[in-house]
């Protein structure tokens, strides 16, 4: 009797080892589907908000465009007053150009009116004269005394480069790290004349550009092709003055983040399992406006659990 009653709990136990390693099966697969759910979610979202970012700057590629387009034309027509007080000039400057401050005003200023985001738009020209949208930054330069736009690195590099270009800076009027647009200026003859540009404050963009989350976690940098952070959520101008350069970190020498350096070089999309200081999942998609890519940064935890 008791021999019966042993081979009947082994028999059992013998039974049970294939449920067990089949509900185990069960269970990782049920995890990997959740996994690849996730995943695929965080992808559609990246996706999605690089797009519409896309969309953003974008716009403001046009209008910076376009106001470069109207000031080359119609420079040096006289047309209108002149108003000192959105005017500043540089150390060694020409006046002769303030002439045409009515029309340059007039479509700086729309740039501001149209796009909620701009905090400020100004036209520098070679000759040292800047006009601005805002009187209160002219207010400011006036303290600083020695001010020179030809100098910033928004105007060489789009002076440079003879293209639309995107940089960061510190700005002299509130102290924020800013993402600015630029677009060299050329009159009907070709000649250049200055720099046209626009302002999106770091506050601005974390706040209306960088807000993308999934389930309540993750954060989102910019990222040029070149392996630049552009935009980070801890940026902050901190003890740095508008006269220093903003230094800029490259994903290459982050841990983890190096290992997208080349998918976001390279204008590709996907999503990688990397180690920081703890597990990420990072979702890149890239930016074409800005020659870069958005890349949406998530716990690892946050991919295990279910939707």
């Amino acid at each position: 009797m008791k021999l019966r009653i042993k081979l009947l709990v082994l028999l059992l136990l013998i039974s049970l080892v294939p449920l067990l390693l089949f509900s185990e099966f069960l269970s990782e697969k049920s995890m990997e589907e959740i996994r690849e759910k996730t995943e695929n979610g965080i992808m559609k979202l990246t996706e999605a908000k690089a797009e519409e970012y896309d969309r953003i700057f974008n716009t403001l590629e046009k209008e910076i465009e376009t106001a470069s387009q109207e000031i080359g034309e119609r420079w040096g027509e006289i047309d209108g007053n002149i108003n000192y007080s959105y005017i500043w000039f540089a150390p060694n400057g020409s006046y002769e150009d303030v002439k045409n401050f009515a029309n340059v005003f007039t479509i700086i200023k729309g740039i501001c009116s149209r796009n909620k985001e701009v905090s400020l738009a100004y036209f520098g020209t070679e000759s040292g004269i800047l006009f601005l949208s805002d009187s209160k930054t002219v207010d400011k330069l006036k303290k600083i005394g020695t001010f020179d736009h030809r100098i910033r690195e928004w105007y060489i590099e789009a002076k440079n480069e003879g293209k639309n270009v995107w940089t960061e800076y510190i700005d002299v009027n509130t102290g924020e790290v800013t993402l600015s647009d630029s677009q060299p200026v050329y009159t009907r003859d070709g000649r250049f004349i200055g720099v046209v540009s626009l302002d999106l404050p770091l506050p601005t963009i974390k706040s209306d550009i960088l807000d993308i989350k999934f389930e309540n976690n993750g954060y989102a940098i910019l990222v040029d092709r070149n392996g630049n952070i552009v935009v980070h959520p801890n940026y902050t101008a901190g003890n740095k003055t508008w006269e220093e350069s903003f230094p800029e970190h490259n994903i290459k020498n982050i841990s983890g983040l190096s290992l997208l350096y080349g998918e976001i070089k390279n204008g590709s999309h996907g999503i990688q399992r990397i180690k920081m200081s703890s597990t990420y999942y990072a979702a890149y998609y890239p930016l074409r406006q800005i020659n870069g890519s958005l890349v949406f940064i998530l716990p690892e935890e946050v991919v295990s659990e279910p939707i």
